[in-house]
């Protein structure tokens, strides 16, 4: 078998980079999210939590919201690394994060809905939460198919 024949047989499944455009948007809006929490509400809330306690709180809360969101944008990150690099353990580490986003997604739903329900009829994102438990159902099955494993375990 020549050369050839043998890079053509472990050519990158062309929906892997599907997965890829999710996951970098996934990182996309983590990182400039995590800047946003940073540079818009937290000047304000230190402002208003001067010698108050109470607003102390959610200058705490606005801090792990944004950590919390630098930290999925990075793990998208790490997760594009292993795909792109046709790494197995980049494949094992995008199947347990995109695991973990359908969690989080799943059980966001009912709190949202429940918000539908008290009378915030704008920007209640449903919708948004639906589709990335499909979207993430969709990376965990294509990525557990048989010519995709075949893929990454050259």
């Amino acid at each position: 078998m020549s050369e050839k024949m043998k890079r053509n047989d472990f050519a990158r499944p062309d929906g892997l980079l599907f997965i890829i455009a999710y996951f970098a948007l996934i990182a996309i809006i983590g990182e400039f999210g995590g800047v946003f929490v940073l540079l818009v509400p937290l000047p304000h809330a230190i402002e208003m939590a001067q010698g108050d306690s109470f607003f102390m709180g959610g200058v705490a809360a606005i801090i792990i919201t944004a950590v919390f969101s630098f930290f999925l944008g990075s793990a998208a990150l790490w997760c594009i690394r292993g795909l792109w690099l046709g790494k197995e353990s980049g494949r094992a580490q995008t199947i347990a994060f995109a695991l973990v986003l359908a969690f989080f997604a799943l059980a966001s739903i009912p709190v949202l809905i429940e918000s539908l329900d008290s009378g915030f009829e704008r920007d209640v994102p449903v919708g948004t939460a639906i589709s990335m438990v499909i979207a993430s159902g969709l990376t965990v099955w294509y990525l557990l198919r048989p010519h995709v494993k075949a893929y990454f375990g050259r």
